[in-house]
């Protein structure tokens, strides 16, 4: 069984924050790619940055919030917790915590 995309989303800072989580079937996350958002230049972008490639990197939700952004960080985190439930998985076994 190949890879399969599952898309979520979470009211950031300016608006709603869509991710598109790509999962194996061993529920392994191969990425995060971020879809429409509004959050603010500057941080909120620094955000979308850095929260996805570290969620691929860790396999963890459990992170840190990007100082100045943790609107956009949680918002983020808890989209693609979102995505994992969608895949029928619990969100709690990648880390995350609501």
């Amino acid at each position: 069984m190949g890879a399969k995309l599952y898309d979520g989303k979470c009211k950031g800072y300016g608006g709603y924050v869509h991710v598109t989580v790509v999962l194996d079937a061993s529920g392994n996350i191969l990425d995060v790619i971020m879809g429409r958002h509004s959050e603010s230049e500057g941080y909120g972008n620094l955000a979308i940055d850095i929260i996805p490639a570290k969620i691929v990197e860790t396999q963890s939700l459990g992170l840190d919030a990007v100082t100045g952004a943790t609107m956009t960080s949680e918002a983020i985190l808890t989209a693609v917790a979102n995505a994992i439930t969608e895949a029928g998985l619990d969100p709690a076994d990648y880390g995350f915590a609501p």
